[in-house]
């Protein structure tokens, strides 16, 4: 017999009743968990079919002769590992593959067969590495070959995010909620159809969904369960899950929450918390803009301060930490950051000129970059100069005018500051500059035209005439000034607007007009969403049955030779022969098919895009022409 603390003499007949019941337990929390993964599986088997469907395969190819890409791929948003190589995913510069010493080896571009080089998410499957592309559906690398899966609309329905489950592939979407693999298509998993999902995570027994506006939906058996305001989640929008055994965390902007099995939900960490992960056995939480912060543990300093953090992830045996600022590994109990193959600091290229002194190109939200043979020789940036939209080059004055968000500023030709034109200038924000007569000619989003000489200015809007106060283009033809707004087109003959047409009166094809452009003796227009349409000898004509209706961006036209060249939002460049009007498109090996800039240089076609810079050879473009 044995004896417990208090003394107690414990009977053989007990001891075994005691051993039954600890035997009976285990044996029912198996079984109960087993069921549980039974029917999540079963979950997973059923579900209709999904809108991404395999659409093209081809080889990993080599970039083409003639081309090039200027990206920037410091913007980290997630990593994977096989075959002894991690693959570092970029939001605007593709993939960096890199060795076990984490040195970067070969890069995955739309040079090399992306149909973007905006990448939201990285998983592996099997012997399978899934690549999830902003815009364009999905691809997997396998066997030398890119397999790509889109869906009708292209762009319905984005894919988010990507896990591995036993029963293969899951992926997030937002709007069609989550997919499975199933042969060749995707079905969608029963009970999570119809979800806005922004992150996913399987721990054999559940499904963890964090959603946009629904908080987190568990999959543990064949019924959703929701887990909102109602069970203690402040915030409905949910950036990153952690399965924690027999709880998980939840990321959101209120902070992080704990959801115990009784599936209440309680705020173990405030701040807005973007990502969740373990490092070194404890868990820390990836932050808007403040780093690393631990969960539940107060003697850490927080680490990686300053930067938001888009993903925390163990992979290869190996930690590692995303951020807009780069990628960083913990080795040796300290944070170290990988070398990228950026070419330039920021992706979304707005505009384009060029000069004797080299190229210049305007940026989203980090102002202006001065390349010289591809390589950055300046950035010029501060908190007027970062949203660049238009730029004009006068080298006869030695002088670049910038239209940015916040006015005009003046540089020298090697980017020195000038001066500015912001409260002078009604309505702030400068989308278009040409030059008309002695005058600078500004088109303004928000406060119709202004026209510049020297010190002196002279605004127009719709009091003098204008069709709409919102202006976006200008362009001269025929020594008339003419102006794309987002009601039309209004002509000027010197500070007077002489006529003004509209899409209910004229054949323009839709009321905003985002470019104009003058070329074989036509003046071109194009549209937000009715495609490009031809003005001569007095008259419009719409070219929408040939175009399609495409939207053309912001002073997104140019001019080469008998052809005019327009970038697209969503479907590239669009090829226009003036004479016969026949039209095609360029999709493949753009950065993006959102085409905001277009540039005809000497032997050289530069465009712009919102994940980096393409060059490319006329050599090399020639042949794609219709």
């Amino acid at each position: 017999m044995q004896k417990d603390s208090g003394g107690r003499r414990w009977r053989p007949r007990q001891l075994f009743f005691l051993l039954f019941l600890l035997v009976s337990a285990t044996a029912i929390c198996l079984i109960s968990a087993w069921h549980s993964a039974e029917l999540v599986l079963a979950s997973l088997k059923k579900g209709e079919t999904g809108r991404l469907k395999l659409s093209s395969s081809r080889p990993v190819s080599s970039p083409a002769e003639g081309w090039k890409v200027w990206l920037s791929q410091k913007e980290t948003v997630d990593i994977a590992f096989r075959e002894n190589h991690y693959f570092l995913a970029t939001a605007r510069g593709g993939i960096i593959v890199y060795d076990q010493n984490l040195k970067p080896v070969q890069q995955i571009t739309s040079l090399e067969g992306l149909l973007e080089n905006a990448v939201t998410a990285l998983t592996v499957s099997g012997d399978t590495l899934w690549i999830a592309l902003k815009h364009y559906g999905l691809v997997a690398l396998c066997e030398g070959k890119i397999l790509s899966y889109t869906s009708p609309a292209e762009t319905e329905y984005p894919v988010s995010c990507l896990t591995d489950s036993p029963e293969g592939l899951l992926v997030g979407t937002m709007g069609d909620g989550v997919l499975k693999l199933s042969g060749s298509s995707f079905v969608r998993v029963a009970g999570l159809s119809g979800l806005r999902v922004r992150c996913l995570a399987y721990d054999q027994h559940r499904i963890l969904v964090g959603t946009d506006d629904r908080g987190v939906i568990q999959l543990q058996g064949r019924v959703p369960v929701t887990i909102s305001v109602r069970e203690g989640l402040s915030s409905l929008t949910v950036f990153d899950v952690l399965a924690c055994g027999d709880y998980f965390l939840v990321a959101t902007a209120e902070g992080v929450f704990r959801v115990s099995h009784d599936r209440q939900a309680r705020c173990v960490l405030e701040g807005f918390s973007t990502a969740l992960g373990q490092i070194s056995g404890t868990v820390w939480a990836g932050t808007l803009m403040a780093g690393l912060r631990p969960v539940g543990v107060s003697s850490f300093p927080e680490q990686l301060t300053g930067q938001r953090i888009n993903r925390i992830k163990t992979v290869g045996g190996r930690t590692f930490v995303l951020t807009d600022d780069g990628a960083y590994v913990w080795l040796d109990r300290h944070w170290e950051r990988l070398p990228d193959l950026s070419s330039i600091p920021s992706g979304f290229i707005t505009s384009v000129a060029e000069g004797s002194r080299g190229l210049y190109a305007g940026t989203f939200e980090e102002g202006l970059l001065l390349l010289e043979d591809g390589r950055l020789r300046k950035q010029v940036t501060n908190e007027e100069l970062r949203e660049v939209n238009c730029l004009f080059l006068d080298e006869d004055s030695d002088q670049l005018l910038v239209g940015t968000g916040s006015g005009l500023i003046f540089l020298n030709l090697d980017g020195k500051w000038q001066g500015q034109l912001t409260e002078e200038i009604l309505g702030g924000s400068v989308s278009g500059l040409c030059r008309y007569g002695r005058y600078i000619a500004c088109a303004l989003s928000g406060g119709g035209v202004c026209l510049l000489e020297g010190k002196e200015l002279f605004n127009l809007s719709r009091f003098q005439g204008l069709v709409n106060n919102h202006a976006y283009s200008c362009c001269v033809f025929d020594s008339l000034l003419y102006i794309g707004t987002l009601g039309g087109v209004s002509v000027l003959s010197g500070k007077k607007v002489v006529a003004s047409f509209s899409a209910p009166s004229s054949p323009l094809p839709a009321n905003w007009v985002t470019a104009l452009y003058s070329c074989s003796g036509a003046l071109y227009a194009g549209t937000y969403g009715g495609g490009l349409a031809c003005f001569s000898d007095g008259k419009w004509e719409s070219l929408r049955q040939k175009t399609g209706s495409c939207e053309v961006n912001n002073n997104a036209l140019a001019g080469y030779g008998d052809y005019l060249l327009a970038g697209t939002v969503r479907h590239g460049l669009l090829i226009l022969d003036t004479k016969s009007h026949k039209c095609s498109y360029i999709r493949e090996g753009l950065p993006s098919r959102n085409v905001t800039a277009v540039l005809v240089r000497g032997q050289r076609l530069y465009l712009g895009t919102e994940c980096g810079l393409a060059c490319i050879e006329k050599d090399a473009f020639q042949p794609l022409l219709p």
